[in-house]
């Protein structure tokens, strides 16, 4: 047994913390007590603590770099879960977060692209399949022709941004996206620039300001 010097409590050696520098081996505060005020100090002292840390981290890269390396192989199922779960939580903000990222780092992401291509040209392959497949998949199919008169129809300019050609190119946007079941159709099909068209993304999102059904304009 032994006396708290703090609460003053007998309490057993295991209610104690290990100090090999205590003539007993033990600290002179039981754990409660030992909680109590670190917490306390570390709520009261914050900044100074992050400061200490920081420096710390500065002065030791290595050793730093070694340690966040070994939790994070030792955590991989926690932050994999941890990941998921924000993920779900936050869909619109991770997908926003990834399409400013995307557009403010371009040329990296294309370096890296062709790269990739270079080193394994199936890559580039499956992509393009990928995207005739749904094309292939999808009912009804447009022409050059369809889109231009389209855009002219909508006076060439950009249906999100406001900006006309040409200061932008416009792209054929499917309205609802083929990922989700939208048909290859000109009534399916709006015109955006390259920008609007990669932030819009799979999301089903209308902003013609009214519809126009070629196929009967031209009957």
């Amino acid at each position: 047994m032994k006396i708290c010097n703090k609460c003053h409590l007998e309490l057993t050696e295991g209610e104690f913390y290990k100090n090999r520098s205590s003539s007993s081996g033990l600290s002179s505060w039981c754990k409660t007590c030992s909680n109590i005020y670190v917490a306390k100090y570390t709520q009261e002292n914050k900044g100074k603590i992050r400061a200490i840390k920081t420096k710390w981290r500065r002065v030791n890269k290595d050793q730093t770099r070694e340690i966040n390396q070994k939790w994070r192989e030792k955590s991989k199922t926690k932050i994999a879960k941890s990941s998921r779960e924000w993920s779900i939580k936050n869909h619109d903000k991770n997908l926003e977060n990834k399409r400013k990222w995307n557009l403010e780092n371009k040329d990296k992401i294309n370096a890296r692209r062709r790269q990739l291509y270079a080193k394994d040209p199936s890559v580039n392959a499956a992509c393009v399949h990928r995207r005739r497949f749904r094309i292939n998949g999808s009912f009804g199919s447009f022409s050059a022709v369809d889109f231009n008169l389209l855009k002219s129809l909508y006076k060439n300019t950009c249906l999100c941004c406001g900006k006309s050609e040409p200061e932008i190119k416009l792209t054929p946007d499917h309205v609802l996206p083929l990922a989700r079941g939208g048909d290859n159709t000109i009534e399916n099909i709006q015109p955006l620039c390259k920008s609007c068209n990669s932030k819009k993304h799979t999301k089903y999102i209308d902003y013609r300001p009214f519809i126009i059904e070629l196929s009967q304009k031209e009957n």
